[in-house]
């Protein structure tokens, strides 16, 4: 058959190719080291979609597990290929848990960042394990792997499998430009603020929630800024009559607030990672149903809050 005849996968396994793969050198090691560094610069920029995905499920759940899987086993013939891919990504969820589960009681708590660095470390710290037990081996004895590659001829091709060829070229060269655009374009992560309600001792609960006429009670606005830079905050404190009306539509008697009235505003300046306690003490001196609330704005008060917290009392 002529280049034109024969059968465009039939040229292609009788082309020219090349043997890729380790024995002697622990080629797969240094190519799990590198592959950490490199995917961890990938998690750190914040690449999403498809590549975002690959790129965090290897690194996370791939990498450590055969790093861990090439330290216990590092001779040929002790498992097979199957078993070891799949157990490293077992062994890749199981690293993954306990760091976040030790996490949780370090000072930096559960963080992504964190996490990426303990894995990446342990990742290096086992790889350089394997390679001293596998180069501990004779040669014919360590693990191997070995693919053949193989080079197709381009004059073997006809016009329109060359045209194909290149038309899948561009493709990939769009794909990967693209790639590279997007992780270009990716802005750094949006800040927030944290809003919480404390107790008069500084813990969560224990609210004023039933006082008795004139009673006078304190509650702790907790604001912490986390957006990045200095913000100028504004926490309005008001408290709402409430009263029921009757709802024709639901057939029901509904909660709603009759009134409302601003008692206090506070002006704080915060810095990025800073908090401040603001300390509200109040007193209501007739009997009903209340609520207590607390608006922050980013700035002087605007139509909609930035953040909000609400709190129903009665008193009696």
């Amino acid at each position: 058959m002529n280049g034109s005849t024969q059968p465009f996968l039939q040229r292609l396994a009788s082309a020219e190719g090349m043997r890729v793969g380790f024995r002697e050198k622990p080629s797969d090691l240094f190519l799990v080291a590198a592959l950490s560094a490199v995917l961890s610069a990938v998690a750190a920029i914040g690449l999403g979609g498809v590549a975002g995905f690959v790129a965090g499920f290897v690194l996370v759940l791939v990498l450590p597990g055969y790093a861990i899987m090439a330290a216990l086993f590092p001779a040929a013939g002790e498992i097979t290929w199957l078993q070891r891919l799949t157990l490293s990504v077992g062994l890749g969820i199981a690293a993954v848990s306990l760091v976040g589960l030790l996490s949780n009681f370090a000072p930096w708590g559960i963080h992504v960042g964190a996490i990426i660095v303990i894995l990446d470390l342990g990742t290096v710290g086992l790889c350089a394990v394997a390679y001293v037990r596998r180069q501990a081996l004779p040669p014919e004895r360590r693990l191997g792997f070995a693919v053949n590659v193989e080079t197709p001829r381009w004059s073997r091709f006809s016009a329109t499998e060359r045209t194909l060829v290149v038309v899948l070229g561009l493709a990939l060269g769009t794909a990967g430009t693209w790639i590279a655009y997007s992780a270009s374009r990716v802005g750094p992560v949006p800040g927030f603020t944290e809003l919480a309600l404390l107790n008069e001792s500084g813990q969560p609960g224990g609210y004023p929630t039933n006082l008795v006429i004139g009673e006078v009670a304190t509650v702790i606005v907790l604001v912490i800024n986390r957006e990045s830079m200095s913000v100028n905050y504004t926490l309005d404190a008001w408290i709402a009559t409430l009263g029921q009306v009757y709802n024709a539509s639901s057939g029901q008697n509904e909660t709603v607030e009759v009134a409302s009235t601003l008692t206090s505003s506070y002006y704080v300046v915060l810095t990025d990672g800073t908090s401040l306690r603001i300390p509200h003490t109040f007193h209501i001196d007739q009997a009903g149903d209340y609520r207590l609330k607390f608006y922050l704005y980013r700035g002087p008060p605007a139509p909609d809050p930035y953040r909000a917290l609400r709190l129903n009392i009665t008193v009696s």
